[in-house]
């Protein structure tokens, strides 16, 4: 009876998981990889027991993410377009990353006063993330057809130039040399922290490290912010924001000295809101020689 009732219950979780994932924009093709994939049903299986569950919302664009809702349930969204418009996120891959979201490293869904400095808060998304891309690697290596793989565009770490990126090739060559987990997930949270975001706007560059840690010391030191403006007469621009948290200037251990800030700001002040990048960098190299620069340069201690 017990067994019956257990087959039962698995039974209709998978009805309510295929149903969910047909309204969410799944075709037939997609769907078969998720519920056929033991390693990826395993964590749906998880996702929905531990009170979570696939949503939709209807759009005029194709997009997915996950939110954490108040007593903890992750919630997968899908923004579903009409049949018309390609449904380009309602696919295997792209489930696998937000498992990756919903399932691991619970730290990232912490809100912003919780962290105690603009780096320990960073950090969290940025390991957030790295978990997502390491588990969309490895559940599309348990479904091959699903190794969907594309060029990210990286800044460097140590400057503004920029990389194209391969994510899971650069997983590969990790494991290939014998990198362990937790040396992966640091380097792909690295990545991340200087990965561009989509949709910034115009003149604003800054990668997903810099807005985050933006973010943090506008909320919860805003008398930082206050001091530009005065400083600046103005409000500082998108690039002037991204050098600034580049050169990690408010840094704990590594940021630099009243003085050596006020002299950038100076320099800074009658430049125009479309100033390039290299000609920030100049300035910066110039005004700050021995900063600690990149995400990497920061979490050094």
């Amino acid at each position: 009876m017990r067994a019956w009732v257990k087959q039962y219950g698995q039974w209709r979780l998978r009805n309510r998981v295929s149903a969910d994932l047909q309204r969410a924009g799944f075709d037939r093709k997609e769907r078969g990889a998720v519920l056929q994939t033991p390693a990826m049903w395993q964590q749906l299986r998880q996702l929905y027991t531990q009170g979570g569950r696939i949503h939709r919302v209807r759009a005029d664009f194709s997009a997915a993410n996950t939110s954490c809702h108040a007593q903890g349930q992750r919630v997968i969204t899908f923004y579903v377009p009409p049949a018309s418009v390609p449904r380009t996120h309602s696919t295997y891959a792209v489930l696998a990353h937000e498992l990756g979201h919903a399932l691991f490293y619970p730290q990232q869904w912490q809100a912003l006063q919780d962290f105690r400095s603009a780096q320990d808060y960073a950090h969290a998304r940025e390991m957030g993330e790295a978990y997502a891309w390491l588990n969309q690697y490895r559940l599309s290596l348990a479904h091959a057809a699903a190794m969907v793989s594309g060029q990210l565009q990286i800044e460097n770490d140590h400057d503004f130039g920029v990389t194209a990126l391969d994510v899971f090739a650069a997983i590969q060559r990790m494991e290939q040399a014998g990198a362990d987990e937790a040396a992966i997930l640091r380097q792909l949270a690295v990545y991340n922290a200087n990965m561009f975001p989509c949709g910034m706007g115009a003149h604003n560059d800054k990668t997903y490290g810099q807005c985050n840690r933006w973010d943090w010391y506008v909320a919860m030191q805003p008398e930082r912010l206050q001091q530009l403006q005065r400083s600046l007469g103005r409000a500082p621009w998108p690039n002037e924001q991204k050098l600034l948290m580049k050169y990690n200037v408010w840094h704990a251990q590594h940021g630099v000295t009243p003085q050596q800030l006020q002299t950038l700001l100076q320099q800074l002040q009658p430049l125009p809101a479309n100033a390039d990048l290299a000609q920030l960098w100049h300035g910066a190299q110039q005004c700050l020689p021995q900063a600690w620069c990149g995400v990497q340069s920061a979490e050094k201690t």
